[in-house]
């Protein structure tokens, strides 16, 4: 940490480079099979998390067993602003954390090799499993600390801080089991992938 922050420091005064990227306002909600409406938070929240742009909403098919996406983007995470994680975030907003694991899902068909977190919450009698990775100038990183290594060395020889942050939640729903709603989110990714490239810019 102190490493990330000295050498944020050390940049914080070059002037960095912003990279185009394609608002999210124009993100379809047909993807495939999934049909999806969407979300908004409030200024305050939006403002809270320091987001430059963000996609959130609720898709399903016609089973109507739903996928949450949220997509947050940041063009500069100077000055401290960064994506807040999940892992802190969540236990205050959905329940309770019983299981969390980094891990990754592979799809050698469609070219998919994505490391991400997956976390079970649970609150009374529901249960929720949640995917979140972060895409960093064009690198796909799950575990949280090693994101602020590249970061940091972004940071002193590209002079960019972009980043984001992608969360998908699920519901268990009754009468399925974990392995059901993993499949129901692997299916969503490999439909959203393709879509999501273009409005985060690459390395």
């Amino acid at each position: 940490v102190c490493l990330v922050r000295a050498g944020t420091y050390f940049v914080s005064t070059r002037r960095e480079v912003l990279p185009y990227s394609q608002s999210f306002a124009g993100f379809p909600f047909k993807l495939g099979a999934w049909t999806g409406h969407r979300g908004t938070m409030d200024t305050s929240t939006a403002t809270f998390l320091g987001v430059t742009d963000y996609v959130l909403g609720d898709f399903s098919k016609s089973d109507a067993r739903s996928v949450n996406l949220y997509v947050a983007y940041y063009a500069t995470q100077r000055s401290g602003v960064s994506p807040h994680s999940p892992s802190v975030c969540l236990p205050g907003n959905v329940g309770q954390m019983t299981d969390f694991k980094e891990t990754s899902y592979h799809d050698p068909s469609m070219g998919i090799n994505l490391p991400l977190n997956r976390v079970i919450m649970a609150k009374g009698a529901s249960r929720e499993l949640v995917y979140y990775w972060f895409e960093e100038r064009g690198i796909t990183v799950a575990n949280e600390y090693l994101s602020k290594l590249y970061l940091l060395r972004d940071a002193a020889f590209k002079n960019r801080t972009d980043g984001a942050l992608v969360r998908l939640i699920t519901p268990i729903f009754p009468g399925e089991d974990e392995a059901q709603a993993d499949r129901r989110l692997e299916g969503f990714i490999r439909t959203l992938l393709p879509n999501l490239k273009r409005y985060l810019p690459s390395g």
